[in-house]
C-alpha cells in the first residue's frame, strides 16, 4: 500500500507537470487530498515513516541538485522555474504534515514534488548538477 501511494503521487506529478508544460491536455489536474486519513495497521506505519522520511530526503536532495538549463529570461526557463517553485512548495507541505504526524499525505507530497522536478529534467528544463541517480535520465 505504501508503495502504490507513493507510485501514484509521483506519476500524478508527472501528468501535471505534462499539463503545465503543455505536452498534455486535461480538464483537471492537481493532487488528491483525502478528507481523512485512512487508519493503518501498525506493521505498515513503520513502513510508511521510513518511506516518508526517505522520500522527504530525496526531494531535498533533487531541488539541490538542479540548475536551469534554458537561456535566462526565456518561455522553458519561466517553466522550469514554476516546476522548481512546485517541488518546494510540496517539500514544505511534506514537512509540515510530517511534522503533524501525517506521514501519508507527507509521503504523497514528496512524491508528487519529486515527480515536477522529474518531469523537468526528462524535458530539458534542468541540468542535472549533483545526484545523477535520483533522475530517470
Amino acid at each position: 500500500r505504501v508503495n502504490a501511494l507513493a507510485s501514484f503521487s509521483y506519476a500524478l506529478g508527472w501528468m501535471d507537470a505534462g499539463i503545465c508544460l503543455g505536452l498534455l491536455s486535461s480538464c483537471g489536474c492537481g493532487i488528491p487530498v483525502p478528507a481523512t486519513p485512512e487508519p493503518h495497521s501498525g506493521d505498515g506505519n513503520g513502513t510508511l515513516r521510513e518511506k516518508t522520511s526517505r522520500y522527504h530526503a530525496l526531494l531535498s536532495r533533487a531541488l539541490g541538485s538542479l540548475e536551469s538549463a534554458p537561456e535566462p529570461d526565456t518561455c522553458l526557463s519561466r517553466g522550469g522555474a514554476r516546476i522548481l517553485l512546485i517541488g518546494e512548495i510540496f517539500r514544505a507541505r511534506g514537512a509540515g504534515l510530517e511534522s503533524a504526524g501525517d506521514d501519508e499525505g507527507a509521503l504523497v507530497s514528496f512524491s508528487y514534488g519529486f515527480g515536477w522536478l522529474d518531469a523537468g529534467v526528462r524535458n530539458g528544463l534542468f541540468r542535472v548538477a549533483l545526484n545523477r541517480e535520483l533522475f530517470t535520465i
